[in-house]
């Protein structure tokens, strides 16, 4: 019977370390993934500032074709969505909002949307269709790769020249470089 108890209780105090451990996991991963509250990473990872893009292509939703050649001659603001981000559904709003305003200041806006198997983004690509050019693409999906951010909502102004000039997990972090009217 002692035998009995002593295996109830390390049974019982394993438990209880396998739930205090799984609690402050999750609660590590809320802070990174709801609208990046609380503590956060330096940035979102991915291309360095003045890295030039890699090749790459996609089909935006349109029908053109989006590559490094579509930054040229032109600043971009690419915000990068996915459909597993909870962030994302509160960020793609306000950045569909502020297409208008950048395309006034000679800004190109480029959303890409990041999809899991059997979704179409659903009303995510109603949002941010009304950005410009639109990418949707299935996990993993050659702009996010090309762009190597490994958190969404993230944000890469992209020079004239193919390389990228800021970037941020806020498309706020990318506007001081673009000078954008407030009205």
């Amino acid at each position: 019977m002692p035998v009995l108890i002593a295996a109830v209780v390390l049974l019982a105090v394993i438990v209880v370390l396998n739930l205090a451990v799984t609690v402050a996991v999750l609660g590590r991963l809320r802070t990174r993934t709801r609208g990046h509250t609380g503590p956060r990473p330096d940035g979102p990872g991915g291309l360095a500032r003045g890295a030039a893009l890699p090749a790459f292509a996609a089909p935006a939703v349109d029908g053109t074709i989006v590559g490094p050649d579509t930054f040229a001659g032109r600043r971009t603001l690419v915000g990068l969505f996915a459909t597993s981000c909870p962030g994302c559904a509160d960020a793609a709003p306000a950045f569909a909002a502020w297409a208008a305003r950048l395309a006034d200041a000679d800004v190109a806006t480029v959303a890409v949307l990041a999809t899991g198997p059997g979704e179409d983004g659903g009303e995510l690509v109603g949002i941010l269709t009304k950005v410009g050019t639109l990418v949707v693409e299935r996990r993993p999906g050659a702009v996010m790769d090309a762009f190597g951010a490994q958190i969404t909502p993230s944000y890469f102004l992209v020079d004239a020249t193919g390389r990228i000039e800021r970037k941020g997990l806020t498309w706020e972090e990318c506007l001081p470089a673009v000078p954008v009217g407030h009205g």
